[in-house]
């Protein structure tokens, strides 16, 4: 395994478990699958073939009901809510473990003379994993992708623990002009803030609907008062807000932001590329 390799694997992953609805249709898919298609000689067997196409399906269900509910979302907990590609993997590796095994039990209750033992198991394991391992390995990559492209905030959030990354506080920017008032917008509305010489624009979001506002002030009075995870100075006029994250191209000599709700790119200077990379990575 290479040096990119090993950073792959080791980047967000978003977390997620599956609804009732998806642990059905999986099971009932495996049932189909094996039912249609009789594979890995299943067609020899001489009983009720259905009967015993609806009891892989269950065994799947239950596994993935028992993995899904309850042991992912304590490993979730155990990781510190930091969920990576890596573990994602090792998650699906245990569960097809899981299932092999239930259906290494289920065997020796429809075969006959069904001998229990390491082999059998390993044997089981390799059917399971052929059946599972490469479309599942493949749904985690394009999944990843998927959220990279389109809601890389989800993957900015993963892990971070900072309590203004999950509430929608409010955040205040202060006005320089004594005479007129601060801002204060709850931290999901807001975009970006620009500024402008003296002056900073304050880009938000009103009912799905960009609004702007300006108060006097300079970037870095800003960046020392605002306190907050979500708001990340990206370039020596912009700060944005790592909720607010569509998606990101670029490298190491500068990336360009596409923020929901909004058509511009917001540019992140090299100066703030490292710190960058290890948000979203």
């Amino acid at each position: 395994m290479n040096l990119s390799q090993i950073k792959i694997i080791n980047r967000k992953y978003p977390f997620s478990v599956l609804n009732l609805k998806h642990l059905f249709f999986i099971g009932i898919a495996v049932s189909a699958i094996l039912y249609i298609f009789q594979p890995f000689g299943f067609y020899s067997y001489e009983n009720n073939k259905m009967i015993a196409s609806l009891g892989f399906g269950m065994i799947t269900f239950l596994c993935l009901l028992f993995m899904n509910s309850f042991v992912k979302k304590q490993l979730h907990l155990i990781f510190n809510k930091k969920w990576t590609v890596l573990r994602e993997i090792g998650y699906i590796l245990f569960l097809l473990i899981l299932i092999s095994l239930s259906n290494l039990y289920y065997l020796s209750l429809i075969i006959n003379g069904f001998q229990v033992n390491a082999w059998s198991f390993l044997y089981t394991l390799l059917l399971t994993s052929a059946i599972g391992i490469f479309p599942i390995a493949g749904m985690v990559l394009i999944r990843y992708n998927k959220t990279l492209k389109n809601n890389l905030s989800q993957i900015i959030q993963e892990g971070r623990s900072g309590e203004t990354m999950e509430h929608n506080s409010p955040i205040t920017f202060e006005n320089a002009n004594k005479t007129e008032p601060d801002f204060t917008i709850e931290i999901n509305n807001f975009l970006f803030l620009e500024a402008i010489k003296n002056h900073v624009h304050i880009y938000y979001l009103v009912d799905g609907l960009v609004k702007t506002t300006s108060i006097r002030n300079t970037l870095t009075n800003i960046v020392d008062q605002v306190e907050n995870d979500a708001v990340f100075q990206c370039h020596r006029s912009f700060l944005i807000n790592l909720n607010q994250i569509k998606t990101a191209k670029g490298n190491s000599n500068g990336y360009k932001i596409h923020l929901k709700n909004y058509d511009q790119t917001i540019p992140v200077s090299r100066k703030y590329v490292l710190e960058f990379q290890k948000i979203i990575y």
